[in-house]
């Protein structure tokens, strides 16, 4: 568990999706209304990333080599 929001943070983090910057305050780009594609998103840290994702104001686009586990990340994210 704790692995995985550490990869979460570190995905928000490396795609510039956080809204302050920690060290200086600084406000960052928002991703409301753009268009995110995730790849990867059946599993780990793409899942994760999806699932994370899913709760912002944002076009989410998931693909992934697993038809099924996809589907339910879909599910998951459409929660």
């Amino acid at each position: 568990m704790i692995n995985t929001i550490l990869a979460v943070c570190l995905g928000l983090v490396c795609l510039g999706l956080v809204s302050y910057c920690f060290c200086c305050k600084k406000k960052q780009r928002s991703i409301k209304n753009k268009v995110v594609w995730i790849t990867g998103a059946s599993s780990g840290i793409g899942r994760a990333l999806a699932i994370e994702i899913s709760k912002l104001e944002c076009v989410l686009i998931l693909s992934a080599r697993n038809k099924s586990k996809l589907e339910e990340t879909k599910k998951l994210c459409e929660d």
